[in-house]
């Protein structure tokens, strides 16, 4: 202690010795209290229904049943004895909570959500090629090209809706509907960019029909002044003749 220091009243270095002993509180506190982390997992597809208890255990009575592919809050807890340690504690519907065994819970997300994101994909991309149909009647009449063009658009749609298919009744594990997956995004790619021709064909059609208004009316003013140049031209030879007969 310095001699300044000790020139300094009791109660002043009581208060500075405040922040400190806050600070060593609040320390005490948190190692006396742990921090519980939360994670979101999901429920896996191993069985069509997973039974949730009111315990750390199979005597525990079933509070509820979860589906597949249901997405829960795992809490984690430090009262948990190394006999029950497969058991975890979650938390469901929002408030409620209950007991399940750790093998049943997965961090990724299981293939029935995946299948469900390309089921929506797909409805996506048909609903497109629908309202591409609907523009593409307009022109029907006088562009045979762009009907077999969305003949074929519409048959890979039904190639992907059945290609879905297959991969729903297939699909036996994570790995192998990752793969599949892959597969249904390079179709989509490669129907989106047929998409965007198609609509470039559609352009460059209208513009054809533009074009080709704008030279018949051009022809059609260009006829008609030839025209009245000629019969112009024949009134002046028929008055011509008329003079010298009258001669």
């Amino acid at each position: 202690m310095t001699h300044q220091q000790s020139r300094q009243p009791l109660s002043a270095r009581r208060r500075n010795h405040r922040p400190l002993r806050a600070i060593l509180i609040l320390a005490l506190l948190t190692i006396g209290f742990p921090v519980h982390a939360e994670r979101t997992v999901y429920i896996s597809d191993q069985l069509k229904t997973i039974p949730v208890r009111a315990g750390q255990g199979a005597g525990y009575k079933i509070i509820t049943f979860l589906a597949p592919g249901e997405p829960v809050i795992q809490l984690a807890d430090t009262d948990t004895d190394a006999e029950t340690s497969e058991w975890v504690r979650i938390r469901f519907a929002r408030d409620k909570e209950g007991w399940i065994l750790e093998r049943y819970l997965s961090g990724q997300v299981p293939a029935v959500l995946q299948l469900e994101t390309a089921q929506q994909r797909v409805a996506e991309m048909e609903k497109k090629v629908e309202s591409l149909n609907s523009t593409n009647r307009e022109y029907r009449r006088g562009n045979t090209d762009l009907l077999a063009e969305v003949k074929k658009l519409t048959g890979q749609v039904t190639q992907l809706s059945h290609d879905y298919e297959t991969l729903r009744r297939d699909a036996a594990g994570f790995l192998e509907l990752k793969a599949a997956h892959e597969q249904l995004t390079t179709r989509f790619s490669e129907l989106q960019d047929a998409h965007r021709i198609l609509r470039e064909e559609h352009e460059t059609l209208r513009q054809a029909y533009v074009i080709k208004w704008f030279l018949a009316g051009g022809a059609a003013v260009f006829l008609g002044i030839l025209i009245g140049i000629t019969l112009q031209s024949l009134r002046g030879r028929k008055k011509h003749t008329e003079s010298l007969r009258f001669k």
